[in-house]
């Protein structure tokens, strides 16, 4: 389990640098990365850090959240009432329908 963690934790630095250098959002870096490195394509987490995944799924998802949280400026949002108002509009007739 240690090794797994290892391998998260070293190939998310990476990744970060990688898309950095390409001027590339890290929300894209941390979604690939988990991809790359699940059960999906190069299954390197072990099962027992299986077993602990919905923990760690959720963490994450706080943590992506926040980061798409904070690069978002507001004078962009301002440019764009439209597709917000679009968006909320969205997300609330979602989870109207799948509470």
């Amino acid at each position: 389990m240690a090794i797994s963690i290892a391998c998260i934790i070293i190939l998310g630095l990476c990744g970060d640098y990688l898309f950095r250098r390409m001027k590339l959002p890290g929300l894209v870096e941390m979604l690939l990365v988990g991809m790359l490195i699940g059960p999906c394509l190069l299954n390197l987490i072990s099962p027992e850090m299986m077993t602990v995944s919905g923990d760690f799924r959720k963490i994450a998802i706080i943590v992506i959240l926040l980061r798409a949280g904070f690069e978002l400026r507001r004078d962009t949002l301002c440019l764009r009432p439209n597709s917000i108002a679009m968006l909320e509009f969205e997300s609330e007739s979602f989870r109207s329908f799948f509470p």
